[in-house]
């Protein structure tokens, strides 16, 4: 076999069922779930007072946002709502490269539009640096790595392992254990990797 024919068959394998008008739909539910995504748990991190916002009510806001996202859009398309479990999924060959190149494309359109939803939505004098996070000036960055790195592994863990079909133990939602994962994590996360500006 050619070095063109080898090639061309890997090209076209890793390409297939992009055009597909199911994929499309696909990547429409996922602009919409990020874009609802970004709406609601960015705009709980905006305080409309003098304080800020307890790292409590931002973790559970994020995760029931996410398990909501996962029951509703999980049939339409894949509800990754993040590009590392793109990155997982394509790795891992549960989707091609070209889908998960355009499920990252499509998600970051989807934050940019969210966020300007919550910028245009909120007053000028409540916004501050609404949304910025920076790293916690008592770590150091490889620590806040390793913190952002072990919450996703948690996030990615709990989805591969609620969406295996070949357990038969599995009696919770998937989008309950991966809203779980979210919430968990940022519980842990937030507090000692984040500084929310105020």
């Amino acid at each position: 076999m050619s070095f063109r024919a080898l090639c061309g068959g890997q090209v076209m394998a890793a390409c297939g069922g992009v055009w597909d008008r199911r994929f499309l739909a696909a990547l429409g539910g996922e602009f919409v779930a990020v874009f609802l995504f970004m709406l609601i748990s960015l705009g709980s991190t905006v305080s409309l007072d003098d304080g800020a916002v307890p790292s409590t009510h931002i973790a559970l806001c994020f995760g029931f946002t996410v398990a909501v996202l996962v029951h509703s859009f999980g049939h339409i398309c894949e509800a990754c709502l993040n590009p590392a479990v793109v990155l997982a999924m394509v790795l891992t060959r549960k989707i091609t490269i070209a889908k998960g190149f355009l499920y990252i494309v499509v998600q970051c359109l989807a934050s940019f539009t969210g966020t300007a939803f919550v910028f245009l939505a909120t007053r000028a004098e409540y916004r501050k640096a609404f949304g910025v996070t920076k790293v916690n000036t008592s770590i150091t960055i490889g620590q806040a790595l390793l913190i952002e790195s072990t919450t996703t592994l948690l996030l990615v863990f709990a989805l591969f392992a609620s969406c295996d079909r070949n357990r038969t133990d599995a009696r919770l939602p998937a989008s309950l254990i991966i809203g779980l994962a979210v919430a968990a994590g940022h519980l842990f996360a937030v507090r000692i990797h984040f500084q929310i500006p105020l």
